[in-house]
């Protein structure tokens, strides 16, 4: 935000305007521990749900596009990362419907 008092005009961004997901929408929706589907998008990362990825821990050997279940192993809000570790992997396993959805549903 800047304000120009002398010709008394203000400046606002659209950033200032949204509030910051980090601040606390992603720490409650992905806490330490929390098993979640997520869909793969390389070796060494997957996305939770649109715009919000994690970088996995080790490779997976999971095919790019499929479905897995990873656990939320850190948070770093000030690098705003989230850091998990593929728990299901196997294209032959079931996906136990009780965890939450990855949020990826055509959105």
């Amino acid at each position: 935000m800047n304000i120009d008092v002398e010709n008394e005009r203000f400046s606002l961004g659209i950033k200032q305007l949204t509030q910051d997901v980090w601040a606390y929408d992603i720490p409650k929706k992905y806490s330490v521990s929390k098993k979640v589907k997520a869909n793969v998008m390389g070796a060494n990362e997957v996305e939770l749900e649109k715009d919000v990825r994690a970088q996995l821990d080790s490779k997976t050997d999971a095919k790019e596009g499929s479905e897995v279940v990873v656990e939320i192993t850190r948070l770093d809000p000030e690098a705003k990362m989230i850091y998990a570790t593929v728990v299901t992997a196997d294209a032959g396993a079931e996906i136990p419907s009780y965890l939450p959805s990855s949020g990826n549903d055509g959105e």
